[in-house]
């Protein structure tokens, strides 16, 4: 059986859903220089901004995992990511699962069989580790909120959902900052989980002092 899928952002997706965010990080501007040269030698300076980075976790009781990297609620839709990920490729990215793509809806096979996780967990939004297997990535936009939630007790008395297929330094380096295999709820690239008790961090637009910093003590100590 078939059935097609809304592609609301995060704010559209919360409110739909009726789930009430609450704040994990309210960033601050980040001020920089950039000096790039032309192919024809020439030099120019270029001042630069971040804009705020604001992250969120929402309790989303019965939401749905699939791809290892989608995240849907039944009554919202399946949670499309920032727009700078949209750039890499059409979302949600192939599977066998995704019978087509467009920029509002997507069409997905109903899965054979369903893996009902009633434990508590923390899922984290746009869980790319499969499709994206580069440092940036991992580390500072995935590996970086997985900490600052854990700093910020969400996975007290939780675990954290992570693809069975990361890569071996993907998960040394969870091991690295206190989240072990102990910690973690592993769940496979083809599994279609639904979540009994879970929380959702939002998704990271990008890397920032206020993400990053817990990241790296916890490095730094081990």
């Amino acid at each position: 059986m078939l059935f097609r899928s809304s592609l609301p952002d995060w704010g559209d997706w919360l409110a739909v859903a009726g789930w009430a965010p609450q704040p994990l990080l309210a960033g601050t501007t980040t001020r920089g220089r950039t000096t790039m040269i032309s192919p024809e030698g020439d030099w120019t300076a270029h001042e630069a901004a971040t804009p705020p980075e604001s992250l969120h976790w929402v309790q989303a009781d019965g939401v749905e995992v699939r791809q290892s990297h989608a995240l849907l609620a039944p009554a919202a839709g399946l949670l499309m990511p920032n727009p700078w990920y949209r750039g890499m490729g059409e979302f949600p990215y192939a599977h066998a699962e995704v019978l087509n793509r467009g920029r509002h809806a997507t069409t997905l096979r109903r899965p054979a069989a369903w893996r009902m996780v009633d434990e508590p967990v923390l899922a984290l939004a746009n869980m790319d580790a499969l499709e994206h297997r580069n440092y940036y990535h991992w580390m500072l936009l995935t590996l970086s909120r997985a900490v600052l939630a854990d700093e910020a007790g969400l996975l007290a008395g939780r675990r954290l959902l992570v693809p069975a297929e990361c890569s071996g330094w993907m998960l040394q380096s969870l091991a690295l900052v206190g989240l072990g295999p102990e910690r973690c709820l592993a769940y496979g690239r083809d599994e279609a989980l639904r979540l009994g008790d879970a929380r959702v961090v939002s998704p990271a637009l990008l890397s920032s002092p206020g993400l990053v910093e817990p990241l790296r003590a916890r490095l730094w100590r081990s």
